[in-house]
């Protein structure tokens, strides 16, 4: 099935076209007598059904194998059977056949098969590769996601942080247990930049005045002012 490297088949002219179909007929073994006229004994260049030929010649090729496998590895090769589309093949075979480092010219089963087998061959190593990168990005960046910068600085509470666990162990330690259920006194600035100041809460029983001490203690703390609607 292999040939010499053809022209472009719209170069070939009306009877270079012609030769070459029946040349590609008779590699893929279809008998050309079913298409001779024999009202004239098949004599006549008219007697010759050469669409009819031309029309099996094309069917064959849509079924070739290595056309069919090469042509989704190749530029510009549409596979679809078409015989300007099988010279295209054929001419960019021959180029990589060379390629390839083979001597010799490109012309046998074993030429044709070879040429198909890099193609499939480079395209596999080239799917590899991509998965092989993706994979390298994924795990780069799951790496980056759950591995600590040990170069960042150790973690430090906020000074204001470091204020308010003061200020509740205070508490905790004099009055948490049955005494006065909050932790922040009248003058809460005092408190926060003086933490080891004695607690001025005293333990009460008296709910009134526990809930009188609470809102004026917000207040101060958080300085509300009365607003006019």
């Amino acid at each position: 099935m292999g040939r010499d490297r053809p022209q472009k088949f719209d170069k070939l002219g009306l009877m270079g076209q012609r030769n070459y179909i029946r040349g590609l007929a008779d590699s893929y073994g279809i008998d050309q007598d079913q298409f001779t006229n024999d009202a004239h004994g098949g004599s006549r260049y008219e007697d010759f059904d050469d669409d009819a030929l031309r029309a099996a010649v094309e069917d064959r090729i849509r079924n070739d194998f290595d056309y069919r496998t090469s042509a989704q590895h190749m530029d510009d090769i549409e596979g679809d059977g078409k015989l300007s589309d099988y010279v295209a093949y054929q001419r960019g075979a021959h180029k990589l056949h060379k390629k390839a480092g083979n001597g010799g010219k490109y012309s046998s089963i074993k030429d044709v098969t070879g040429v198909t087998n890099n193609l499939v061959n480079d395209a596999q190593r080239l799917l590899k590769d991509k998965i092989d990168a993706l994979s390298t990005n994924d795990d780069e960046q799951t790496n980056t996601s759950i591995t600590p910068d040990l170069t960042d600085e150790p973690y430090e509470k906020s000074p204001e942080l470091r204020k308010q666990e003061d200020i509740l162990a205070n508490w905790e330690e004099g009055y948490g247990a049955g005494g006065n259920l909050s932790p922040y006194k009248s003058s809460f600035q005092d408190m926060a930049f003086n933490p080891a100041e004695a607690n001025p809460y005293r333990a009460t029983t008296d709910v009134n005045e526990f809930v009188n001490n609470y809102k004026n203690d917000l207040k101060d703390v958080f300085q509300f002012t009365p607003t006019i609607a």
